[in-house]
């Protein structure tokens, strides 16, 4: 994550990761919004409500959040704009290509904060930007760069700067960013080699990211567990088929 100083009264914290995948490719992934916050490892989704574009558009939601994250970096005064890409292949739509707002309930496994928002999602040739309608976080922007040996996904969150280290706000960190980059990048990596298989889908991306993080924790412990004790029944077997 990088950090920088800033004299315009705001601050970025910003993570990324460098993916085998076209950004074509990256784009229509990062394209079904609810999916990826749902990879976020430290953060159960308890409400995901998509709203229509002209409510969107006018920023109300059913309240602001009870705790937005923190954590310093630099920034423009604004959030960053980024020149268009060179022309590639129109990714296909995804469930959620065309959503431009949501009501969104948050709790963060990290502080056991709980957060509900309203969210307007606005569209860039690179990626998107997550605007939140009150907190101390402001905003979240994903941007996807082509670079070798595929493309870059950059994740980054702009916060307000604040000053004061004693700033009780700072106790309200959000660690989550570096986290749910690594979740994504462990994700997509998967995807790529086992995405073949029949089933992978809908247990890694449908069951899996249905459940709270700490539950699917558990989910893959158990499956874990299962196959162990199922590979040593197979070996206690066939060492009892080999002996006279």
């Amino acid at each position: 994550m990088d950090k920088h100083p800033d004299p315009d009264h705001h601050d970025l914290a910003q993570a990324e990761t460098l993916l085998p995948l076209s950004p074509a490719e990256l784009l229509a992934f990062v394209a079904d919004s609810e999916r990826l916050f749902r990879l976020n490892p430290h953060m159960e989704i308890a409400a995901w409500q998509p709203r229509p574009p002209e409510v969107a558009r006018g920023g109300q939601g059913r309240g602001g959040p009870k705790f937005v994250g923190f954590d310093l970096s630099s920034s423009p005064d604004r959030l960053p704009s980024f020149p268009s890409p060179s022309p590639s292949p129109s990714p296909p739509p995804s469930p959620n290509s065309d959503l431009a707002g949501l009501d969104l309930t948050l709790i963060n496994e990290l502080n056991g904060q709980r957060l509900e928002m309203a969210v307007t999602v606005t569209s860039l040739p690179q990626g998107r930007v997550f605007t939140y309608a009150a907190g101390l976080k402001q905003a979240t922007t994903l941007r996807v760069d082509a670079a070798e040996p595929g493309s870059r996904l950059i994740l980054i969150d702009q916060y307000p700067r604040i000053e004061d280290p004693e700033d009780p706000r700072v106790a309200e960190v959000d660690r989550c960013l570096v986290p749910w980059v690594v979740a994504i990048r462990r994700h997509l990596l998967a995807r790529r080699r086992w995405g073949w298989l029949p089933g992978w889908h809908w247990w890694h991306e449908r069951f899996l990211l249905g459940m709270p993080p700490r539950q699917r924790r558990l989910a893959r412990l158990i499956l874990w567990v299962s196959v162990a004790e199922f590979a040593l029944f197979l070996g206690l077997v066939a060492v009892l088929g080999l002996m006279p």
